[in-house]
């Protein structure tokens, strides 16, 4: 029977183009420790020494960001995409709601960014009839402007008039600038508007993923989880000049990044298309590993889904071996139709 259900979900794996959910969400918090965000658990974990102890559950929040406040900030997007709500934890752990659950919110609270003010910006609420992505901006006093995005498509790569094709990661410069990961791209935004792309594609779209996450935006540099290329990149926003940093293990693919004045703390999921065994809460799914100077990496915690150990080796390893028996199936069909 085991051996069956691990047949049957390792076939859908590769049978099927669906990927992973991953949140990309890293806070370093004096308090509260080590605050990370995993989507496929539907929960908030925060990271103490040895421990990996839930913070808040039954929340679905892909961007985590720490306030000057002391309090970490989030959304919670239902899985059914009909209530949608902006929450706040504070130092002593207490939960509390910024917007509280909501139906007819035209605010999408994936991609998110909360600034000191109160001021929160997120993209549109996805409507597949209408795919056009939206920078959108919520003032405090609860107005809602179009920042940037429209269907009229960049022009030479700037312009008040920018169509977006994803945006994940989003952080804020000093000067107020945005810096967002768009699909393969960053690109900047001004208060008004205006939008510039930073650098060339940065990674090449692979199981429907590419950017995911970025970290602080320190002395101009940003750190960028490149969840395709299973990389960590090092971008000078001044120069575009880009470094990678760190690469995950072979089973791993890094989603989101931070920062602090000595290290680096990196959040994987399993690398697509395993990643989708996080959905199906099997095995290990969920990474934090911080990566020292001089480039030393330590694992600070693993995540397991509900389902046995045993299971999830078993179905991991069909899982890897379909797709290598189908991979070679492939390269000889290819040699047949070449010679």
């Amino acid at each position: 029977m085991r051996f069956a259900a691990a047949a049957s979900a390792a076939m859908l794996l590769v049978a099927c183009p669906i990927h992973g959910h991953e949140g990309w969400g890293v806070v370093i918090h004096d308090r509260l420790g080590i605050v990370v965000s995993d989507i496929p658990g539907n929960t908030v974990w925060r990271i103490v020494g040895n421990r990996v102890e839930p913070l808040v559950r039954s929340i679905h929040s892909h961007q985590l960001v720490s306030g000057s406040d002391g309090a970490i900030y989030g959304t919670n997007v239902e899985p059914d995409g009909k209530l949608t709500s902006v929450w706040r934890v504070d130092s002593a752990g207490r939960f509390s709601y910024v917007l509280p659950p909501a139906s007819d919110s035209p605010l999408g609270l994936q991609s998110f960014l909360i600034t000191d003010d109160g001021t929160i910006y997120t993209t549109n609420r996805y409507d597949h009839k209408r795919p056009t992505i939206v920078l959108l901006k919520r003032e405090p006093d609860g107005r809602i402007s179009n920042v940037a995005g429209a269907a009229q498509g960049f022009a030479d790569g700037v312009g008040v008039n920018a169509r977006f094709g994803g945006i994940d990661g989003m952080r804020q410069a000093a000067d107020g600038t945005l810096v967002v990961a768009d699909g393969a791209h960053l690109r900047t935004i001004t208060q008004d508007g205006h939008v510039s792309t930073v650098t060339s594609p940065l990674t090449s779209r692979r199981w429907g993923e590419d950017l995911l996450g970025i970290s602080s935006i320190r002395t101009g540099t940003v750190f960028v989880a490149d969840h395709a290329g299973r990389r960590v990149l090092r971008v000078r926003l001044a120069n575009m000049q880009v470094e990678e940093i760190d690469r995950s293990d072979f089973l791993w693919a890094p989603a989101g990044v931070e920062l602090t004045q000595r290290d680096m703390y990196v959040l994987e999921h399993l690398r697509p298309p395993l990643s989708m065994l996080g959905d199906l809460q099997i095995g290990p799914y969920l990474r934090v590993r911080r990566v020292e100077p001089g480039r030393s990496s330590t694992t600070l915690a693993l995540v397991w889904g509900r389902h046995s150990r045993k299971a999830a080796a078993g179905i991991v390893a069909f899982a890897l071996l379909t797709i290598w028996a189908g991979n070679r199936l492939r390269l000889r069909r290819l040699r047949r139709t070449v010679g």
